[in-house]
């Protein structure tokens, strides 16, 4: 966790304006008095100015009026100057300023200004530089006076651990209470936590409560959270229209996930109302905001021509897109795509360096498909060694075909000692996996009597089973069985 991710100052200026004396004034009056000295009309100005209420926004005017009110001892202009400095367009540029202003305000016992504190140590912009466990004693002191933000935060700490001793019960409890002060991320932690059942029983109805009340605070993350309970019908039925509405609202704040989430529910065949057309638009938009899972699923459609016309070197552009984002699968297809020629330039080379990037992220085909390359010496030099290697790893994970190679590579005694016996078992592991030309291995073996007493009978049945499993092999390695017996 670092300072990026904690939530900032919260616009409690902006609430207080509502319930100001200030705000029976005029811009005008309010002016005149700021210009005649008094530090509350100075406030309010620079508070108008940051804000744009009844004055166009001003930065330069915000700050000269607030630094004025702040040099007269007022506390709220401190705090207010303090973040404006720390979360403004100046951000970054006035650090020791903001400090300054920030500790003065803290002093002063201002919540605001201990919050902004709070995250100038966590992000280690304070002049001592980082120190979580500062960070978290301000976030404490702000949030027992009633800051939200700063109870959330807290309570993420006491979760992870970070800048005091993890105690998942004083999370929960003070996520709570920030939930009770009005903070979205809070109520959205709560609902995740419900969910999952983590720190808390699980109950998904309250997980479903929680996420409701940060919705309706307009919070992003909440209303993808709705989309997801009722596309997957977690805790609630399914339905797609639900989903699709939250996931609609989701994306008004061009959240390209909550998009992309929108894509997969117009893309349901399961749905009476998926539309393809509408899956593609949702697709692409989240694929140029850079999302690879929807760069992704936008080059299956051009792949499987699912709503456009089927397009190969469209399809391999979306998968490289995604690919270069580290996507293991889009990785695997881009190999593929470079192994065939589909949508590229055929070149087994760089067919290897995708099936190696997805082999290392997992990717159990693409292990077995790199593993095809060393045996066949294509891209790459032949290497029977590398070749088992990679089989290897690849059948550990039940990828049947690498079975099959291995049981190949043990018969013929290549890249490893010859042993009829290994060769034998990998041939029945992968015929017990209904792999017809590992049944046809397994007859050879029979019919010659490698590893095991010799049974034409055997071999004749296995011979059967591999051509009606559609081996090519199995009918003329079979044909002068009968005559042999």
């Amino acid at each position: 966790m670092d300072g990026e991710s904690l939530s900032p100052v919260s616009g409690a200026a902006r609430q207080a304006w509502e319930h100001a004396p200030e705000k029976t004034r005029s811009a005008e009056e309010c002016r005149e008095a700021a210009e005649n000295g008094d530090p509350d009309a100075q406030y309010w100005l620079g508070v108008r100015y940051r804000d744009g209420i009844g004055v166009s926004r001003n930065d330069r005017e915000a700050w000269t009026w607030l630094r004025r009110s702040a040099g007269q001892g007022d506390v709220c202009a401190a705090a207010d100057l303090g973040e404006f400095m720390l979360c403004g367009p100046d951000r970054g540029k006035a650090d020791d300023q903001a400090e300054k202003w920030l500790r003065l305000a803290a002093e002063k016992g201002n919540a605001r200004a201990e919050h902004g504190l709070a995250l100038m140590y966590a992000r280690g912009t304070c002049a001592g530089g980082t120190d979580l466990k500062k960070a978290f004693e301000f976030f404490l002191k702000a949030a027992e006076q009633g800051e939200p933000d700063s109870a959330f935060n807290a309570g993420l700490m006491y979760w992870q651990g970070i800048g005091v001793s993890c105690d998942r019960d004083m999370a929960v409890r003070w996520l709570r209470r920030a939930a009770e002060l009005g903070s979205a991320a809070a109520e959205t932690e709560l609902g995740s936590m419900y969910g999952a059942g983590k720190g808390v029983r699980q109950d998904r109805k309250e997980a479903l409560r929680h996420y409701l009340r940060a919705a309706e605070q307009d919070y992003a993350d909440a209303e993808y959270n709705l989309g997801c309970m009722y596309f997957e019908g977690a805790g609630v039925w399914r339905d797609c229209r639900k989903a699709m509405e939250w996931f609609r609202r989701a994306a008004w704040h061009e959240d390209a996930e909550a998009m992309y989430r929108l894509g997969l529910v117009w893309s349901d065949e399961d749905w009476e109302g998926h539309d393809y057309s509408r899956a593609e638009w949702c697709f692409r938009w989240a694929a140029e905001e850079g999302f690879r899972e929807a760069q992704y699923s936008l080059a299956e459609m051009y792949r499987d021509a699912r709503g456009v016309e089927r397009n190969d070197w469209e399809s391999a552009r979306w998968f490289q897109a995604a690919a270069e984002q580290g996507h293991a699968g889009a990785q695997f297809m881009m190999g593929s795509a470079c192994e065939s020629g589909e949508g590229v330039p055929e070149d087994c080379a760089k067919a290897a360096e995708w099936y190696l990037k997805a082999a290392e992220q997992g990717n159990v085909t693409a292990g077995y498909r790199l593993g095809c390359l060393y045996m066949k010496g294509k891209g790459v030099r032949q290497d029977y060694e590398e070749a088992l290697r990679w089989f290897e790893k690849a059948a550990a994970q039940g990828e049947v075909q690498s079975m099959k190679n291995l049981g190949w590579l043990y018969e013929e005694g290549k890249g490893v000692a010859q042993d009829f016996k290994k060769a034998l078992r990998w041939y029945r592991k992968a015929a017990s996996l209904g792999n017809a030309d590992a049944e046809s291995g397994l007859a050879g073996m029979y019919r010659d009597g490698k590893g095991t007493a010799k049974d034409l009978k055997k071999a004749a049945e296995l011979y059967r089973k591999a051509t009606e499993h559609g081996s090519r092999n199995a009918g003329s390695e079979s044909a002068g069985l009968s005559w042999e017996q």
